[in-house]
């Protein structure tokens, strides 16, 4: 029997301990409006739900609404990325988002030109930009119910001694729900990077150990292609060669 990925267990003691240092460090990252110094703090509340919610949902083979929750983090993330900045930098971005005048992608697109060069590499060796862009690219299509998003509902059943692959409505699929696990502790993983690149505070250096090997860990995960790919990492319907060992742990 297969024991819990590596990965997973960190990210389970990870969890217990980020959301509360987060939640420390953009309160104390006070702005002139008032407004605007929510943005930040409840994004994290909103990405801490979504993460919840769809451990939850994933358990009970309600994938597609798992991979859209995905989406959601990664929206939340890149607000909390802009509130760890100076006051220089996010307030007039917060103002226009606010105003509906700028939006994710647009926010990105700054945070690459002058925030992202600073923060290393992604999970492979790719630069941060290169990795958390294609990842945001790789998530867009599940903002809508689309062909793309139906797929995650069905579950594809290979057999023994053949190629014939069964489509079904309501089966457990548990490469789905792996995959959608990792992706999890990938997002919570993420938050740790950002914490890591923006803060030099003894709580963040205490937890920084369990990051940084929980990025190792995911990094050599089965479950991934490693060709830094996300769009091709989050497709709906992945089948792995004969023999291949796709399971962690």
């Amino acid at each position: 029997m297969v024991g819990k990925p590596e990965w997973l267990d960190l990210t389970e003691l990870l969890i217990e301990e980020i959301f509360p240092v987060a939640k420390n460090i953009l309160e104390k990252m006070q702005s002139s409006n008032f407004h605007i110094s929510q943005i930040p703090l409840l994004s994290l509340l909103h990405l801490y739900d979504c993460i919840s919610v769809n451990i939850s949902v994933n358990r009970e083979g309600k994938y597609s609404v798992a991979i859209c929750l995905v989406r959601q983090c990664v929206e939340a993330l890149t607000l909390i990325d802009v509130g760890l900045q100076e006051n220089s930098f996010r307030e007039p971005i917060f103002e226009k988002w606010c105003a509906g005048k700028k939006s994710h992608g647009e926010i990105r697109r700054e945070l690459e030109e002058s925030i992202w060069p600073k923060y290393g590499s992604g999970l492979w060796e790719e630069p941060w930009a290169e990795f958390f862009s294609n990842l945001a690219k790789a998530v867009q299509p599940y903002a809508h119910y689309s062909d793309h998003l139906m797929g995650w509902q069905m579950a594809v059943l290979g057999h023994d001694g053949g190629t014939k692959l069964v489509v079904a409505l309501g089966v457990d699929d548990p490469v789905k729900a792996s995959r959608i696990t990792l992706l999890n502790s990938l997002v919570v993983w993420t938050l740790g990077r950002l914490l890591t690149e923006n803060c030099r505070k003894k709580e963040v250096d205490r937890i920084k150990p369990l990051i940084d090997k929980i990025g190792v860990s995911l990094a050599a995960s089965n479950l991934l292609s490693k060709n830094q790919e996300w769009a091709e990492e989050l497709l709906p319907h992945v089948i792995f060669k004969a023999g291949y060992n796709w399971q962690d742990g």
